[in-house]
């Protein structure tokens, strides 16, 4: 599967991870990915009226290369939800002359689909995680596709997430609708 990128993603995947304007790129650390979203949760759902009760779809990951045949992505999901399912492709970003990055996937995708609550009903939570896998010399990011489900609701949401031998964190997420900012 080859799919176009923006310029700007390419560039931001392949720069330095300092801290930036908005909540859906990644930032340096060394910190888990249930701490990345408590961070996320606490810095941006405190502008809702409703606070840290307001409904909200949260992804944070956590990434890293451990040699030249595994990694580490380690995940906390958090929404109104009762199931969840990930997919997560290792795939290699080909720098383009048109600005833009070929993606091409670099091995198996994983998927997880599990139960994300004792009693099955539809609520706001937090699931988390860590996967390990199957990479080659080439796998510079992964993509991962992430579905909360409640009953027959689902929502998707795909982003590009950096693989390198020092870990990468990244959040990303929306609030009624809305992806989410940094102020």
């Amino acid at each position: 599967m080859n799919r176009c990128l923006s310029a700007f993603l390419l560039a931001l995947l392949i720069s330095d991870f300092s801290p930036k304007v908005r909540a859906d790129q990644p930032v340096s650390g060394k910190i888990s990915a249930s701490e990345a979203y408590a961070k996320l949760r606490d810095n941006y759902l405190t502008k809702f009226p409703r606070g840290l009760n307001t409904p909200h779809y949260m992804l944070a990951v956590v990434s890293q290369r451990l040699n030249g045949h595994t990694a580490q992505v380690e995940y906390a999901i958090a929404a109104n939800m009762n199931r969840y399912r990930l997919e997560i492709q290792p795939v290699q970003l080909l720098p383009l002359a048109t600005g833009e990055a070929q993606q091409v996937n670099a091995g198996e995708a994983l998927v997880i689909e599990q139960d994300a609550g004792k009693d099955h009903q539809p609520k706001q939570q937090v699931a988390e995680s860590v996967a390990i896998l199957k990479v080659n010399q080439q796998t510079n990011a992964v993509e991962i596709t992430w579905t909360p489900m409640a009953g027959p609701d689902k929502v998707s949401n795909t982003c590009i997430v950096p693989i390198s031998e020092t870990s990468t964190v990244f959040t990303n997420g929306y609030v009624e609708g809305m992806p989410l900012h940094w102020n």
